[in-house]
């Protein structure tokens, strides 16, 4: 189901920002975990990408795919390579949590919603084991 949502909102995401784009291609860059410990969710991501259309409403796509091997610092480079050297306009990825948010905060978006939740829950109590949020 989840998988569902998450190519129907890609799709829906592309299908917006095509009457925006003046270029006559669409880069989408995907990082996937074909390898690795989270392959069994990657490789079905991976051969799903290659069954997405090369061409909607007249706007040639451009579909972009990477491996991060379930590693966080892959993902990060993966998502720096197709943002700077590709020039992805989508950039979609990957297939675990913990490389999502690596690739959140490299690309300089953050959550503050969640941060004022994450304060409020924690409010004059210490985190569990002495952690600390790594963006602080």
């Amino acid at each position: 189901m989840r998988k569902h949502f998450g190519l129907s909102a890609a799709a829906a995401a592309i299908a917006l920002a095509l009457p925006l784009l003046a270029s006559a291609q669409v880069k989408v860059g995907v990082t996937v975990s074909s390898t690795g410990p989270a392959a069994s969710l990657g490789i079905p991501e991976r051969n799903t990408v290659a069954l997405l259309p090369k061409e909607v409403a007249g706007q040639k796509i451009e579909w972009i795919v990477l491996d991060d091997a379930t590693d966080t610092t892959q993902a990060v480079k993966n998502s720096r390579k197709l943002a700077t050297d590709d020039k992805v306009d989508v950039l979609i990825g990957t297939s675990v949590t913990p490389g999502s948010l690596a690739m959140r905060r490299s690309q300089g978006a953050d959550d503050q919603r969640g941060r004022q939740r994450q304060d409020r829950r924690t409010r004059g109590r210490q985190a569990p084991l002495g952690l600390q949020d790594p963006a602080e």
